[in-house]
Order: C-alpha cells, then structure tokens, then sequence
C-alpha cells in the first residue's frame, strides 16, 4: 500500500471516528424528527412515531415524547397518548397546565386494564447462507459528503456558543429574545440544546427565548396591552410547521383574537416549501403540488386577510394560489404581526 493510500485509510477511519461521535448523535436525531413531524402533518402516525421515537433514541427529548403523544391521541389511541404526555410532564414544561388539560380529557377514554397475556417467542433459525455481507467500506465521495457535514455542524455548535455567551449578560439584566421568524425562535430554543445539549449557556438561551406571537400573547396576560380599536375583519391564518414544532399551541391564533372584531380562522397544513427545498428546480413543483390543500384552506371563506408566520411559506403560498388559477391571490401574506401593527394604525 502506498504511502498516499495510508493517508486515505487513516484519515477514512478518524473521520469516521468523528461522525460517529458528533455527526450521528445529533444529524440522524434532527432528520427522524423533521421526518416524523411531516407524517403526522399528512396523517401517517405510525410512521411518525416510528420515526420520532428513533429520534428520541439518539437523543432524547421531552419535546420528542409530547409529539409521540401527539401523534398516538390523533391516531386514536388515548391509552398510549396518556403514557407519553405523563412522561413529557417528568420534565416540568412550561405547557405542563395545557398538558394536563389534554390528560383529563384523554384519560376517562382509556380502557380498563385486562388481565396480562403471556407471550412465549419461539427460537429464529437463521440460514448462514442466506445472510447478507456486511456492506462494503464507505467510499470517498461518502467519506467528502460526511466530511462536509461535520464541518457544518461544528459550526454550528460554535455558532450556538458564541450567541448564546452574547445574550447572557441581556438576559442577566433581565432582558427576554424574541427571534422574528418562527425557524429562528425553533431554533434557539429546541434545536440548539439538542445540538450542545451539555452547554448551560445555550440551555439558558433556550429557557428565556419565545417565539413573536406567544411574546405578545404573553404581554397581554402578564402586564396588558395598550386598547386596541375594534377591526372587524376576517383572517386566515396559517399554522406554520416551526410554530406547531414548539409545542405552544396557534398563539398567532391567540394574539389575533384580541383585536376587538377581528375573527381568525386556523389552516393546519405544509405550505410545501421545507426551507430552501421548495425553491428548487427540481422540487418546485412537488411543493406546489404539497402546498394546494394549504393554499386552498386559508382562501376557503374568502378572508380580508391572509398572514403566516413563516416567512418562506406566506410568499409560497401566494405563489401557488397564483399558479393554482385562484382567483383572488392577496397582494401579500404577511407575519400575524402586520395586522395587529395596522390595528394600531401602522398602515406600513
């Protein structure tokens, strides 16, 4: 072997050895959970759970345990729903009083035990010639693609060290964050600890961190807010993935509900847009295609105003209406936050 094929071998196994101790963990977790997020949005809850409880696997979560429950109540199964909801409450969430809502309604339909069944396995043969080899060594575009992962994700561990060292003193001044976009506010408060799940730094971040309209929402009970004039008006509203992933409820729903006169009304469903994904040639019309029953359902009363709080997904989805032949497409789907900015009488 020559010394250059050494090199490869040798640097084949330590990056191996990296993916293996910070690639794996944390890469494979967030996929299964993304995944199993998507399935239970287009009503696959086997498949979601399956999914989310390899996530919780690799890395355990409570936020993980309350979607499996989740997952399990919409699937029509309160006894399992029951058991993972008690066991999202082990870890004291700050929804810990919501989730007990849901268990005194869940728990009256769960069935009497019944008596215990023994199961007695019978022994596998295995036929040594019908097993399949063990699959062959990882070749070098791999070992490049795995390479290039792991550098991503060491930065953004580091990226997640060095803001959250940036907002510390804020927050020991008492300060809260309040990302602008419902990706960021997922992020900072459930990604990030999963990713440096050891950092109390970041943990902290996490803990202090809420999400716009949960903010306000917030405001409104802890300390009021200035009167708002009444503006009848319909609204539609889009239920983002990233809000439905922190577990906090529609509270762009909430925080629209206290314009005087305003009714909104809640669109549960994928824009088709997955981040960049959807913005791709090669995807563009899948996304559109994922993104019609969504469109369909925020246009369904004809609202004076459609909003989401993604972004990515409100542009999208004004996008598809248009390709869709729909014939009012709203000039712009906006962030929940713009209507209650023109209820004040911010007209820009």
């Amino acid at each position: 072997m020559t010394t250059t094929s050494w090199a490869r071998l040798v640097a084949g196994l330590l990056l191996l050895w990296a993916t293996t101790t910070l690639a794996d963990p944390r890469v494979e977790a967030r996929r299964h959970f993304k995944t199993g997020m998507f399935l239970i949005n287009e009503g696959k809850y086997d498949e979601a759970i399956a999914e989310l409880l390899e996530a919780y696997a690799i890395k355990p979560h409570p936020n993980v345990l309350f979607n499996v429950a989740r997952a399990h109540e919409a699937a029509g199964r309160p006894a399992e729903a029951v058991s993972f909801y008690r066991r999202y409450l082990d870890a004291n969430p700050p929804d810990a009083d919501k989730v007990r809502e849901t268990l005194a309604k869940l728990e009256p339909l769960v069935p009497k035990k019944s008596e215990p069944v023994t199961v007695v396995e019978q022994p596998v043969k295995v036929d040594p010639k019908k097993v399949t080899p063990a699959a062959p060594i990882v070749d070098e575009a791999t070992l490049a693609k795995i390479a290039a992962l792991t550098e991503r994700l060491e930065k953004a561990v580091e990226a997640a060290e060095q803001v959250a060292a940036w907002f510390g003193p804020l927050i020991d001044e008492g300060y809260d964050i309040v990302p602008l976009t419902t990706s960021c506010a997922l992020m900072l408060k459930f990604e990030w600890p999963l990713l440096h799940p050891g950092n109390a730094a970041v943990r902290r971040l996490s803990e202090h961190t809420y999400d716009l309209s949960q903010y306000v929402v917030a405001l409104s009970k802890e300390a009021g807010l200035v009167p708002i004039d009444a503006m009848p008006a319909a609204i539609g509203v889009h239920f983002a993935c990233h809000s439905r992933a922190q577990n906090m409820g529609p509270k762009a729903m909430e925080m629209l509900r206290l314009i005087p006169g305003a009714t909104p009304s809640l669109t549960e469903r994928c824009s088709g847009h997955g981040g960049k994904w959807g913005i791709m040639a090669e995807n563009f019309e899948t996304g559109v295609k994922v993104g019609r029953p969504a469109a369909r359902a925020l246009a369904k009363n004809d609202p004076d105003y459609m909003v989401s709080e993604c972004p990515l997904a409100g542009p999208h989805l004004q996008q598809v209406m248009t390709l869709s032949g729909s014939e009012k497409v709203p000039e712009r789907i906006g962030h929940p936050i713009e209507i209650m900015a023109k209820a004040y009488g911010f007209e820009d």
